[in-house]
């Protein structure tokens, strides 16, 4: 089978018409890389709007949670409220003002004490005190066990009207009540509150009825020597 020629002015006109198709779909596909380049740049800018959107609104909850944590105060441990300091709804405190004091639960019982600065000389840490509770008017209050842990290193003045002088001074003493001292409490259904007196007799040593009656008249002749 043999093909007829083309003539030639056809075929200058398919060459004519296949050039400027590939020129057209040159102009297409930059077309498209235009179009996506554009579409990219577009999407660029508005994820770029919408990242610093979020910034502000994330800025804006962290305020907002500060400001609500600021509102609610929590305490480091959890106990029995004592000592009140704010009863006013929505007063303002200072800077590390005072709003409470808590009592921790689950805790070791202390019992603070006043020792007379007379008989500081007798009293040392370690010795056992006796303790009794005074505010329950019950008589079978138990005397319950205790331990000195702490003597203050110096005396503490504190004004009152109770002194001719008008001021009281004392060794401040804390005392550990003993585990078996506390179950005796709760043996006789005793609750302790905080802040509750309490009487403490610290154990400064046993002496003789012949050393007990004779320390006045040795004192006095200690005085007497040192006056000589």
């Amino acid at each position: 089978m043999c093909s007829r020629p083309v003539p030639q002015g056809q075929r200058g006109q398919l060459l004519s018409d296949m050039a400027a198709s590939e020129l057209q779909i040159g102009e297409i596909e930059l077309k498209i890389l235009q179009l996506h380049k554009d579409l990219q740049r577009e999407v660029a800018k508005e994820l770029s709007d919408v990242q610093a959107e979020l910034f502000q609104l994330r800025e804006k909850v962290q305020s907002l949670e500060s400001l609500v944590n600021r509102s609610v105060i929590k305490a480091p441990v959890s106990g029995m409220v004592l000592g009140l300091a704010v009863h006013t709804i929505g007063a303002v405190l200072p800077p590390g003002g005072r709003l409470l004091d808590i009592v921790p639960q689950h805790q070791k019982l202390i019992i603070e004490a006043q020792v007379a600065p007379i008989d500081i000389d007798r009293v040392t840490v370690g010795q056992i005190a006796e303790v009794r509770f005074s505010a329950f008017k019950t008589r079978d209050v138990p005397t319950i066990d205790g331990t000195l842990i702490s003597l203050s290193a110096d005396r503490i003045v504190r004004d009152t009207k109770e002194s001719t002088s008008g001021e009281t001074a004392y060794y401040l003493a804390r005392v550990e009540v003993s585990p078996s001292g506390l179950q005796a409490l709760r043996d006789a259904n005793l609750e302790l509150v905080p802040g509750m007196p309490a009487e403490v007799l610290i154990k400064t040593g046993a002496r003789t009825l012949v050393q007990y009656l004779m320390k006045p008249l040795t004192d006095t002749f200690t005085r007497a020597f040192l006056e000589d």
